[in-house]
């Protein structure tokens, strides 16, 4: 590939932040702006050694997912390690622990609109077969204890009658007992659990990076790349 095509300098109206916002989705004002924050981002870390290029949409949007999972599973990580080594009250602990149920169901949630990847049950392979267990509980606590009001042993409800013996007076009343927080031992399954998974979207990314670059390689020519220039050294 020509180094003078690579590092030519780009003209304006051939900028990176055009092909972005003129190809594809409609965007709209603030993902604009995202865009071009993102965009300037990479041009203030690039060390002029390296060359960056934008990847488009579609072949980028398995390893834009495997990262945001990632990510998602080391703030879930991170919340349950607050709760295994700190004592908080019973607003925080809820929070760390909602955190974690929602964001960890996330990455197993169908994403039928975007079409983005998602982790699956065929992503435990038999050696973790184990974990499949403590997987399950946590899914079921995301669909009956956060995301819908079902029958789970975090909330359990009990209602009953009261009747007044002086003037027969009539009330409904109920006894509720949430679990704001896990046993320590189920955290523990959960630390296990988010570290293995942590290692699956790495090596997925790791997977989809290769055959991104193997994509861009064999279907764009050099100029077509050079288009695509973020940042890097220019010719002199």
């Amino acid at each position: 590939m020509s180094n003078f095509v690579l590092n030519r300098k780009l003209s304006a109206s051939k900028s990176p932040t055009f092909h972005i916002l003129n190809v594809g989705k409609n965007f709209n004002m603030e993902e604009k702006e995202a865009i071009k924050n993102i965009i300037e981002a990479i041009r203030s870390e690039n060390d002029n050694e390296h060359i960056d290029f934008m990847l488009p949409g579609y072949a980028g949007k398995k390893v834009i997912a495997y990262n945001s999972m990632r990510a998602d599973l080391i703030l879930c990580k991170n919340a349950i390690a607050k709760l295994i080594n700190e004592d908080h009250g019973e607003v925080v602990t809820a929070s760390l622990f909602h955190t974690f149920i929602i964001l960890y169901g996330k990455c197993f949630t169908d994403a039928s609109s975007s079409k983005s990847p998602k982790l699956e049950i065929s992503d435990f392979n038999q050696k973790n077969e184990h974990l499949i267990v403590t997987h399950e509980e946590i899914m079921d606590m995301r669909h009956n204890f956060v995301a819908h009001r079902g029958s789970t042993e975090h909330e359990v409800g009990f209602a009953y009658l009261k009747l007044n013996i002086n003037d027969y007076s009539r009330q409904v009343k109920v006894k509720q007992l949430k679990r704001g927080r896990p046993k320590k031992e189920s955290l523990t399954d959960y630390e296990k659990l988010l570290n293995y998974l942590i290692e699956v979207c790495e090596s997925k990314f790791y997977a989809a990076g290769v055959k991104a670059w193997k994509h861009m390689l064999k279907e764009y020519s050099p100029d077509m790349m050079a288009e695509l220039k973020i940042a890097g050294p220019t010719e002199k």
